[in-house]
């Protein structure tokens, strides 16, 4: 991943800036994140195993979107690419409860992870907005994550983070995809 991730990160886990140059005389960097961002010292940093763990892919994703909500930037970029190697070609990433309901006006996925808090914010407007257009998901919770109670009324399967790669992958074989595509 390298250096790319602090560009990307940073936007997308802190809505912040960053912006890297590279001169003869060495290498110039600025990061802005905003203020409230710098407070929380406790923020844990749940981690995937790599993709390399995963066995063959499952049959007849080709095709297949699916939509990661995540806030914290490496475990969605690690949710991503465990779900390439599955055989899903379209793997969308939102880090806010704002930002998956702005992709699902836009698209129509046929699988969504869905992390249970996401910065603070309980993902149930996520969940009901997956449930009513029938988009099959699985929750994912980080230990002491707030919410539990909140998404045991949905028919979905919850999944402990760190994610271990084969039980995603027999999560989603047990799973209806596709009816979206027929």
């Amino acid at each position: 991943m390298g250096l790319p991730i602090f560009k990307d990160a940073i936007p997308y886990e802190f809505r912040g800036e960053a912006a890297i140059e590279f001169n003869p005389s060495g290498v110039k960097a600025r990061f802005w994140l905003p203020g409230h961002t710098l407070a929380d010292t406790s923020l844990a940093v749940a981690s995937l195993p790599e993709p390399e763990d995963i066995h063959a892919p499952l049959p007849h994703r080709a095709g297949f979107t699916v939509l990661v909500v995540e806030d914290n930037f490496i475990v969605s970029k690690i949710a991503q690419q465990m779900l390439k190697s599955e055989g899903f070609d379209h793997v969308d990433r939102a880090a806010t409860v704002e930002e998956a309901l702005r992709f699902l006006q836009a698209t129509a996925y046929d699988l969504c992870l869905l992390d249970v808090n996401l910065r603070g914010e309980i993902s149930l407007p996520v969940a009901t907005q997956l449930e009513t257009d029938g988009v099959p998901f699985i929750f994912t919770t980080g230990y002491g994550s707030e919410g539990h109670d909140a998404i045991d009324g949905f028919n979905a399967p919850k999944l402990t983070k760190p994610v271990e790669p084969e039980k995603l992958r027999k999560t989603i074989a047990k799973m209806s995809l596709g009816a979206r595509n027929v």
